[in-house]
């Protein structure tokens, strides 16, 4: 097989005329890197003794006075020979002109700003002045409004009796000992109210007509204080008395009396609102709610 031929012998050597053909300041610079390579394979350059430089003549010393000291002469200055190679130096353009070259290559360039200087030195940039830091723009918050003082109840005694009672008829056929049709429905209403509220005590209390009996009127009683009791309601909790209240108008029957000697919370809170203490602040939700219940229901017998 014979030897192939690579890219790089049948390349054309590169001399400094195509480079200045296509880059007059890519020329300059090759030229100085050659010379500087040439330098560097030649260890011993040829010396050229370079002449003396042209020495002007001293001026003709002047008469000195008799008396007077002889100034003492300057010795002459000694010769320099350099000792640099001619042929390195030789042509190689300054720093100056590389420098225009470099420029004007630049700026013939499109789209591209012309070269800086190397001894152009960028001023820094000065550092932003830091004001002061704004104040937080968050409101502070509101101390706590005081909690308004809780109004102080007026004191009720523990033996105090109840200003009011509340009842209800219970209405019977008359001449009759048989419940009338609103008779078993307010006796409904009497046994739910005390299952809403079980401290409350009951008392049956008949109440015939002028042209009624007793014994009549005294049945009436037992037939009601049976069917309570049918319905589950204590016997303990209720009172049957031997009073007889005539009615003056109306339908025969017998009343019944809720009375609130037991229930303290009641009888306080009506004793408060009779002093003139407000219902939201004499008693608490569920009284409230049970005494709207009595008003809706019951008639309100105050003592």
């Amino acid at each position: 097989l014979g030897r192939r031929t690579s890219t790089f012998d049948e390349m054309e050597p590169l001399t400094f005329d195509r480079v200045k053909r296509a880059s007059r300041a890519t020329a300059a610079l090759f030229r100085w890197s050659a010379l500087v390579l040439m330098q560097a394979l030649d260890p011993n350059p040829p010396e050229t003794k370079t002449p003396p430089a042209l020495v002007e003549e001293p001026p003709e010393p002047e008469p000195q006075l008799p008396g007077m000291p002889e100034e003492p002469a300057e010795p002459p200055e000694p010769e320099v020979w350099s000792t640099v190679s001619a042929p390195l130096w030789e042509g190689f353009p300054s720093q100056a002109v590389l420098a225009g070259a470099l420029a004007q290559e630049a700026a013939s360039m499109p789209n591209l700003a012309p070269a800086r200087s190397s001894f152009e030195v960028t001023p820094p940039m000065p550092e932003p002045v830091k004001g002061p830091e704004p104040r937080s723009a968050v409101p502070r918050p509101m101390p706590p409004m005081p909690a308004p003082a809780k109004k102080i109840m007026p004191l009720i005694p523990q033996k105090a009796k109840p200003d009011r009672h509340f009842e209800l008829l219970a209405p019977f056929v008359f001449g009759s000992s048989s419940l009338a049709e609103m008779g078993e429905s307010a006796l409904q209403t009497v046994a739910a109210t005390y299952v809403m509220r079980r401290r409350l005590k009951l008392r049956l209390i008949t109440s015939p007509d002028r042209i009624e009996n007793d014994a009549l009127a005294r049945g009436r009683v037992n037939v009601a204080a049976d069917w309570l009791l049918n319905q589950g309601f204590p016997a303990d909790c209720m009172e049957v008395c031997n009073e007889i209240r005539i009615i003056k108008s109306g339908e025969p029957g017998v009343v019944c009396e809720f009375i609130l000697d037991n229930d303290n919370v009641l009888r306080d809170y009506y004793l408060l609102v009779a002093q003139g203490e407000l219902p939201k602040d004499a008693g608490t939700k569920d009284t409230l709610n049970f005494a709207r219940w009595l008003s809706a229901n019951f008639a309100d017998c105050k003592h």
